[in-house]
């Protein structure tokens, strides 16, 4: 018995699905599967059932969850104090994190606690919150537009992040604005085109009456060359594109009654017990940011 196994089955037991299961722990649906069986011969019972409105738990299963969520809570607590790594923090932060938070939070913290030691990552928001959920990483700073769902972590908001558009002075969303240039318009940024669409939908507006394309760029760093280059409009914090706007390669586009945002979250292990390290970390991120 392994603590895959014993995640998969918590969280399926709460989805009630294989595969938004799988969406939640960063696995196949087939892995899913795999852990669930893999569980159900070890322990020589049967534990759920597929019915058309989804997964259920049988009687036994049931009577199971209460000690799989207790193992996992005691696995937790063994890495927390055994771990030949215990005096380690280890920290993530997903890119707008990291340039938005860390760049002023980690400065702060290291020289109020110089005596710890501390590894710092910067990972893509999915990978941050595999990494928690999986008990190899402390803390992370993601940034999304809603909080993070997994029963595998805890989640608690930071701050709010505005994002800005922001084009090359020659580029026609500059020069007549977004709507009036929307054919030409394409959107630099490092979320999907999905992610963009429901941005807008949040502040009330529509895609599609701005934008006639969308990109989806892994950096930001190239986000903002394309845009000098007039290749488009980038979607990016403005902490991101200060020597550009300074310089004037980049001009930030003004439009009416759009304001676009995403939410910053401190994410930790739900079943695991925070370092005193981790404590200190999360109280001077709430009050840099609050």
């Amino acid at each position: 018995m392994n603590t895959k196994q014993l995640q998969s089955f918590v969280t399926v037991a709460k989805t009630h699905n294989i595969a938004e299961t799988a969406k939640i722990l960063d696995y196949s649906s087939s892995s899913i599967h795999a852990h669930l069986t893999s569980l159900e011969e070890e322990l020589e019972c049967k534990l759920y059932r597929r019915l058309s409105s989804g997964i259920v738990l049988t009687e036994l299963g049931s009577q199971f969850l209460p000690y799989a969520k207790d193992m996992l809570d005691k696995y937790g607590e063994v890495m927390q104090y055994f771990s030949a790594s215990a005096g380690l923090l280890k920290i993530t932060a997903s890119e707008t994190s990291d340039n938005v938070v860390m760049k002023y939070l980690l400065d702060t913290y290291i020289n109020k606690y110089p005596a710890v030691n501390i590894e710092y990552v910067k990972m893509i928001t999915a990978s941050s919150i595999s990494s928690i959920a999986a008990g190899e990483t402390d803390i992370a700073f993601v940034c999304e537009q809603t909080e993070p769902v997994n029963p595998a972590i805890k989640t608690e908001f930071l701050c709010r992040v505005p994002l800005y558009l922001a084009a090359a002075p020659s580029h026609p969303a500059a020069v007549h604005g977004l709507k009036n240039s929307r054919l030409l318009n394409t959107l630099l940024s490092t979320g999907s085109r999905k992610n963009a669409e429901s941005l807008f939908r949040i502040c009330g507006a529509d895609f599609k009456d701005y934008f006639n394309d969308s990109r989806n760029i892994g950096e930001m760093s190239i986000v903002k060359k394309l845009a000098t280059e007039g290749k488009g409009v980038a979607l990016l914090p403005k902490e991101v594109m200060l020597d550009e706007l300074n310089e004037g390669s980049l001009q930030i586009i003004q439009e009416e009654n759009i304001t676009i945002y995403n939410n910053i979250y401190i994410v930790v292990n739900s079943y695991k017990s925070l370092k005193e390290s981790c404590r200190g970390l999360i109280a001077m991120a709430k009050e840099m940011f609050k």
